[in-house]
């Protein structure tokens, strides 16, 4: 049981791996092809960014939850 929910943190944390690395790339091609600051590869960017900072929360979150609960 403690170890499922912590599982499912660590699998969270592991998901957010590719968003955090995607949202900045996308965002650095959005500027330096356009050399505008707001366009859909800036706005795709962001999206992924914010995706990237919920997964780690949640699973940061989960583990947290799995490791004080009694």
């Amino acid at each position: 049981m403690k170890k499922e929910k912590i599982k499912d943190g660590v699998i969270s944390l592991i998901f957010s791996l590719l968003p955090i690395i995607i949202g900045p790339v996308i965002i650095q091609i959005g500027y330096s092809k356009y050399q505008v600051y707001l366009n859909i590869y800036t706005l795709i960017g962001v999206l992924f960014c914010i995706i990237a900072i919920f997964l780690i929360f949640s699973g940061i979150f989960k583990i947290i939850n799995a490791l004080f609960e009694k």
